[in-house]
């Protein structure tokens, strides 16, 4: 992540803006982690099994689909960054935080939001 942000900054010019949207910011989704989902979609199901390993903040992922009498599951991993985190990684790489909002709508981010808008400018 690390490495992202510094290429998006290196690439920005100084005044130019980067907007980050996430619902994976750890003040989003550990106030109320989603540790099961089941969603049908015609004739395609799939499951979601959710855990959250605490010592390397990352949230681990197993989907399977499932489409008559066939399946396949999918493992993911999705680190989990605090929203100060964020911030001073941004910063760390000459993009100051301007604002922080929980929809387009430009409402201020809360505790417990299910979206992040971060919007940041190149120094």
């Amino acid at each position: 992540m690390n490495r992202f942000v510094e290429k998006v900054a290196s690439a920005l010019k100084p005044g130019a803006r980067f907007v980050i949207n996430s619902g994976l910011v750890a003040e989003s989704i550990l106030t109320h982690f989603p540790k099961t989902g089941h969603y049908v979609l015609g004739d395609l199901i799939m499951d979601i099994s959710n855990s959250y390993v605490i010592g390397e903040s990352y949230m681990a992922t197993e989907l399977t689909y499932t489409k008559a009498d066939r399946s396949e599951t999918h493992f993911f991993k999705h680190y989990v960054y605090t929203l100060s985190e964020i911030k001073r990684m941004l910063a760390k790489h000459g993009l100051r935080t301007i604002a922080v909002y929980s929809s387009t709508e430009m409402l201020d981010y809360q505790l417990g939001d299910q979206q992040l808008y971060l919007i940041a400018e190149k120094v």
